[in-house]
């Protein structure tokens, strides 16, 4: 419900900051029933139009009622300002004397129960161990375009004395930073009980946050960190970077990760394995650029080939390179990449269907992830050949980088052409339109990965479950077994409940299961998750005679 005051004292309370300032506080506190809530207060000024659009989170990640988590909703004004409906529920249109005060106030609340998981832990995160907040699931804001430069303020407020409070834009209780709209709503909030660390990487430092116990030590996590980091700020000769924050929380149902402004949160089931967890950190960290700094443009799925899949790819180069991976573990991950593309049951989606399908469809959101390492091994290996070796993926890259650094330049299609030698560039944009726009097959070749490798072929099988693995995790009720399926043939019923389940996603060769309530007891139920139809796969194997390392 929208209360709105009129309160002609307020201009006398609120500071004058320039009117693009947005001054956020963030206080704890409790509701009724003792649980703990995050009260927001936005100051802002109206526009020198007279009139200012504030948005309410609603859709992100794959969520479409982020607004779920907000109540006490008001915006107060001086005597000239009004208030009405926006374009949309999600929306308030605010008229007034440009310049004039502004204050939107709300509660925050974390809207759901249980385990920190996937895709729950994209929504707010509120309780007594830590808070955990992201610009887009958790700030009003006015409506300006992602790269419109604003100054924000934060205060915070409240908070437990043994608390630590650290963000995208620094640490402690207030922040200031000059940053953009897109960058304030992928920035990353976080308040809690924390064990802290503090590294050096590439002249700039690393902030740490971890808590839980995990199978690794502190100090093995913080030491790999700063490996992966300084690697990845040297490829990039950015040692203008600016500091890092991680943090390192438990969940369940594996290990994830999401890149955010100047940070990453790290999503692990405490069982987690350090390579597998410093592989993911690669990952994540390496979207500071690719992601952040290389923007892409148009509807998010069709250009995830080059955010994702060729982060994918450069994060078992570094893995490698780092010792986390051996060179026979470097090329296993090749291979299970080339097997998740050819197995895809998408494979040969075109980029329509990706721009319409990429958060509805589980397939469709991982797919562009295979589809684009395997593009990344095929460009490296016709940009050596075109150059004889002068110019790779790796030049390609940087140059991409370098040409959109400090600017709001959206990557499409044609800027990533063009960052490509002229001689090379005709085969590179046909290429692209094949592999991406009209989704033909991108085919594996010697030496796409490695010029120590010869190309097999292999009968395989698809990983498919047998039923609707998200919406049976997410209501802990199975649902939508296919008749024929091996899910079906393993006895799992639509209906059961479920307690727990535990899969290895993409991978048919290992065994799934699900635990299942039957009255007082407690039924695991184990089978393997592969489809019924075999595919041909190519897969990489190192010659016997010389190593599979890329040579330099």
């Amino acid at each position: 419900m929208l209360n709105v005051v009129v309160a002609a004292a307020l201009a006398s309370t609120l500071a004058a900051p320039r009117p693009d300032t947005l001054r956020y506080e963030m206080a704890f506190a409790r509701d009724d029933s003792a649980r703990r809530v995050v009260d927001v207060r936005l100051r802002l000024r109206v526009a020198a139009s007279g009139r200012s659009v504030v948005e309410l989170p609603h859709a992100w990640a794959g969520h479409s009622d982020l607004e779920k988590q907000i109540s006490n909703l008001e915006i107060v004004g001086d005597r000239s300002v009004t208030v009405s409906d926006g374009d949309s529920a999600f929306a308030r249109s605010i008229t007034g004397r440009p310049g004039a005060p502004v204050e939107v106030r709300y509660r925050l609340r974390q809207d759901w129960s249980g385990a920190v998981r996937r895709p729950e832990y994209f929504r707010a995160i509120i309780g007594d161990p830590y808070v955990l907040l992201v610009g887009q699931s958790s700030l009003a804001r006015p409506r300006y375009g992602d790269g419109d430069s604003v100054v924000v303020d934060f205060a915070w407020k409240n908070a437990p004395r043994s608390w630590r409070i650290e963000t995208s834009f620094g640490g402690g209780s207030a922040q200031r930073a000059r940053t953009t709209i897109g960058e304030l709503l992928e920035g990353v909030f976080v308040a809690g009980e924390f064990r802290a660390y503090s590294a050096p990487a590439y002249g700039r430092s690393i902030r740490m946050l971890v808590t839980g116990r995990w199978g690794f030590s502190d100090s093995a996590l913080v030491a790999g960190t700063r490996t992966i980091v300084e690697r990845e700020r040297a490829f990039w000769r950015d040692r203008a970077a600016r500091q890092l924050l991680v943090v390192t929380v438990p969940s369940s149902g594996g290990i994830g990760g999401t890149a955010y402004t100047n940070g990453l949160v790290m999503y692990a089931d405490t069982t987690s394995q350090l390579p597998a967890f410093m592989r993911l950190l690669a990952h994540e960290t390496f979207h500071q650029w690719n992601g952040h700094t290389i923007r892409t443009a148009g509807p998010e799925g069709g250009m995830k080939w080059l955010s994702e899949g060729f982060t994918e790819y450069f994060a078992d180069r570094f893995a490698r390179d780092a010792g986390l991976l051996s060179a026979e573990g470097y090329l296993e991950k090749v291979n299970e990449n080339i097997r998740h593309y050819y197995t895809s049951p998408v494979r040969n989606a075109t980029r329509e269907d990706l721009n319409r399908r990429y958060w509805s469809d589980p397939d469709m959101n991982r797919y562009p992830y295979y589809q684009g390492y395997l593009i990344a091994g095929f460009v490296d290996r016709e940009l050596r050949r075109a150059t004889q070796g002068r110019f790779t993926v790796d030049s390609l890259l940087f140059l991409l980088y370098r040409g959109v650094r400090g600017t709001n330049r959206l990557v499409d299609d044609a800027l990533f052409v063009s960052a490509a030698p002229q001689a090379a560039r005709s085969a590179l944009r046909d290429s692209i339109a094949s592999f991406v726009v009209e989704g033909r097959t991108v085919p594996v070749v010697a030496d796409s990965f490695g010029g120590c490798t010869v190309v097999r072929t292999s009968e395989m099988y698809p990983f498919d479950l047998g039923f609707d693995a998200n919406a049976s995790t997410r209501s802990r009720v199975v649902s939508g077994v296919r008749a024929g399926s091996s899910a079906d043939s393993a006895g799992i019923k639509d209906g059961m409940r479920l307690r727990g389940w535990s899969w290895f996603n993409g991978d048919p060769t290992r065994s799934a299961s699900i635990r299942v309530i039957e009255g007082d007891s407690i039924r695991t139920i184990a089978w393997l998750p592969r489809g019924n139809a075999s595919f041909t796969v190519p897969q990489i194997e190192s010659r016997p005679e010389c190593s599979p390392s890329r040579p330099s």
